[in-house]
């Protein structure tokens, strides 16, 4: 990892620096520590410590921790997308099953299952996450 940017380039931060995340609130962006927001000097302000004439922060302050991160509309479309899906799947996957059962001869009915299973394990279990990531990665 080159973690070195041309504004953090003459604080010489090393790759052996603590991971201390600092965000740069007006702009939501998190740093891996604060030599690599190219901070100079830090104060207190209060109770809270401020990192000063951050470079790689358009010189602006910057605050330990993380940046906050709103997840809520993306969750809620993985909540009701998955209860969908779930329910979907629910109701194939019974039916299916009972109708296997009462068509297929007795001696056949293990290995049948077993087919049942790895075509569904094939055609909608393994895909299943690609999709979703999929769908996902538009909002």
């Amino acid at each position: 990892w080159n973690m070195t940017d041309s504004c953090n380039v003459g604080c010489s931060c090393s790759s052996a620096i603590k991971y201390d995340p600092v965000c740069q609130l007006n702009k939501n962006l998190t740093f891996f520590s604060p030599c690599h927001a190219g901070c100079s000097y830090s104060e207190y302000n209060g109770t809270a410590k401020i990192f000063m004439n951050c470079t790689c922060a358009d010189n602006g302050p910057v605050v330990p921790g993380f940046c906050p991160v709103d997840c809520y509309e993306q969750f809620m479309v993985f909540v009701i997308l998955m209860s969908f899906l779930r329910l979907l799947s629910s109701t194939s996957r019974s039916s299916s099953s009972i109708i296997m059962i009462r068509c297929v001869a007795i001696e056949d009915k293990s290995i049948s299952i077993g087919i049942l299973e790895m075509g569904l394990i094939l055609f909608a279990f393994l895909p299943a996450p690609i999709i979703y990531g999929l769908i996902l990665g538009m909002y």
